[in-house]
């Protein structure tokens, strides 16, 4: 199976200038914990989680109408493609420990794919159970260089 076919496509996006609290807004309305950074044409730039907002913005007592994503996000993340297989996605993200995986094409923001997409997919729960242990697995400073 390609990732293409299981993918969320309908994504929301914020631009690095746009505020904490709008961005919080777009995650209360489309129950979501992550909102992609892109800029103006869409080229994926990060990704800002609710768990971004609350740790490095309201626990350190900033104010999250004039903090700006730029100020917060995690740029550099892994990303796939489109026509990638499951099988891909799921070692990238047990690789990275990351639950949710930016697809792109061209460098543009295309879909999403998170590990609960990948679950809803029965045929797949042996791959979702692995994948799921990795990524909660302790692992040493040493393992990623």
């Amino acid at each position: 199976m390609k990732i293409k076919e299981i993918m969320n496509t309908n994504l929301k996006w914020v631009t690095p200038n746009t505020d904490l609290k709008k961005t919080a807004e777009i995650m209360q309305k489309y129950d979501v914990g992550v909102v992609p950074v892109c800029n103006d044409n869409q080229v994926l730039l990060g990704l800002v989680t609710d768990r971004d907002i609350v740790i490095r913005n309201i626990a350190e007592g900033k104010d999250p109408e004039t903090t700006m994503v730029k100020d917060i996000m995690t740029s550099g993340v892994k990303t796939g493609r489109p026509d990638m297989s499951l099988d891909e996605a799921c070692e990238i993200m047990s690789d990275w420990q990351v639950r949710r995986l930016p697809i792109v094409d061209n460098e543009k923001l295309v879909g999403l794919v998170s590990l609960g997409d990948i679950a809803l997919d029965c045929d797949f729960d042996v791959e979702v159970s692995q994948c799921l242990c990795d990524i909660c697995e302790d692992r040493d400073v040493e393992d990623w260089e």
